[in-house]
């Protein structure tokens, strides 16, 4: 081997060691590069003590699951637990009300965002412990996401018309909000694969953590969405109310909650996008709140006052046989007394 050569080989060496390319950028399985947390090599950097991103990629010793995960599996097993104990009291509501596809729509969609929620908490759990991957994490996320971004459209248009929508309106509002979200998450999917963000690698072991596509992404975003969220609040105030026909008061509320949660997220993400790592605390508490709460606060404002208005239709069978057994006692009665007058004029007759 030549000088040249030999000289070649030690400079690619000390680079690929020195500056990570070998390796690093596809997955975070290998060895990180000697400066991955130095912050004039990456402005973006965001240290891995630091206690917001700490939470992020800390696991439970002896457990195997992330510290993040446990803290979002705990209220959605809580919550699904609940509705699995009064599901035969909420089915039999459920079909005693006029608008029983509006509500039982969005009561299925709550329960698929909790049951996605816990289901991809155990896969990841699960797949982690075989393959650790922070690919497949991330798909798991998206997919998430997918679900909850669906069925939050698919509230807010069918609270918007919730009293006139019919079976078919549904069914279009829900494709529509599961084709809008399925574009939206497949440029997610797609930034976080290919461009992720550098803040969200674990500096310790070269893991990419779920970006949210990107603090410029999930700003775009979470903004587009807040305005969805404004006009929904401001539609009494204008022209196009008459194509609105919502009068309650609980979707305002609602609408307001979430728009207030967008409005918080998106100020996160852009602090994020300007390296100002406060906005990564922001981002994890509305992130918490929301894959945490969504659904139970739907759940509270669209689907538990519906059936506190109906009663089970089996209420209703029994009520129904209490009056005919009164109406059977009450012709018989009356048959028994027409006999007795009859019985009383024909004596009378004969004397």
């Amino acid at each position: 081997m030549s000088l040249a050569e030999l000289e070649d080989e030690v400079l690619n060496s000390l680079e690929n060691s020195w500056f990570g390319f070998n390796g690093s950028e596809t997955g975070g399985e290998s060895t990180t590069e000697l400066f991955a947390d130095d912050e004039f090599f990456h402005p973006t950097v965001i240290h891995d003590s630091e206690v917001c991103k700490w939470v992020l990629h800390t696991s439970i010793p002896n457990l195997n699951v992330k510290l993040w995960d446990f803290l979002l599996f705990i209220p959605s097993s809580v919550f699904l637990s609940v509705l699995i104990l009064g599901l035969q009291k909420t089915t039999q509501r459920l079909r005693g009300l006029n608008n029983y596809c509006s509500v039982g729509t969005l009561y299925l969609l709550i329960v698929l965002c909790v049951s996605i929620s816990m289901m991809r908490t155990i896969l990841n759990t699960v797949l982690q412990a075989e393959t650790q991957s922070s690919n497949s994490e991330k798909v798991l996320w998206v997919l998430t996401r997918l679900i909850y971004l669906s069925t939050e459209l698919s509230i807010l248009g069918i609270g918007l018309t919730f009293d006139c929508i019919g079976k078919k309106g549904v069914q279009r509002m829900v494709l529509v909000s599961f084709l809008l979200s399925s574009c939206l998450c497949g440029i997610e999917l797609h930034l976080e694969l290919n461009k992720p963000f550098y803040g969200s690698k674990v500096i310790r072991n070269g893991f990419d953590l779920y970006g949210h596509g990107g603090p410029q992404f999930w700003t775009l975003l979470s903004g587009s969405i807040s305005l969805l969220y404004l006009v929904a609040l401001c539609i009494p105030f204008l022209p196009l109310k008459s194509l609105f026909t919502t009068r309650s008061t609980v979707f305002y509320v609602y609408a307001g909650i979430q728009l207030l949660l967008n409005i918080l997220t998106g100020v996160g993400a852009l602090l994020l996008s300007l390296n100002h790592h406060s906005g990564l605390c922001l981002t994890d508490l509305t992130t918490y709140i929301y894959y945490s709460f969504l659904p139970t606060v739907a759940y509270i404002c669209f689907v538990r006052p519906s059936l506190k208005m109906s009663r089970p239709n089996l209420l209703f069978s029994y009520t129904s046989q209490i009056d005919e057994n009164q109406d059977d006692s009450a012709l018989s009665y009356s048959g028994s007394i027409q006999s007795i007058l009859r019985g009383t004029s024909a004596t009378i007759l004969d004397h």
